[in-house]
């Protein structure tokens, strides 16, 4: 997989916990049009897993909300990156 900047901030954000899509857009600061097929490609590629929330739409006033989680590969990729990607990103004479 390819890490972009956009799946390293989806990623820390799932380490978290599961969340829905206007948690990770409001947390990640990314329009629809970026974060759904985002989503759909760390789902692809085993990362993440999504569920679609059994509700009484009518009787709880909203849609159903797509909730997201890591997989147990995804848990471990993510925090491998993103600790190679903080030591990368750690500025030189600092430990």
């Amino acid at each position: 997989m390819i890490l972009t900047l956009q799946s390293a901030r989806a990623l820390r954000v799932l380490l978290d916990g599961p969340a829905y899509g206007l948690q990770l857009m409001k947390a990640m600061t990314v329009p629809t049009g970026t974060l759904y097929p985002l989503m759909a490609r760390l789902e692809r590629e085993g990362l993440v897993s999504s569920e679609l929330e059994q509700i009484d739409e009518h009787a709880e006033g909203r849609r159903a909300r797509r909730w997201y989680r890591l997989t147990g590969t995804g848990e471990q990729y993510a925090r491998l990156v993103l600790a190679e990607l903080a030591e990368s990103l750690r500025p030189p004479g600092i430990q």
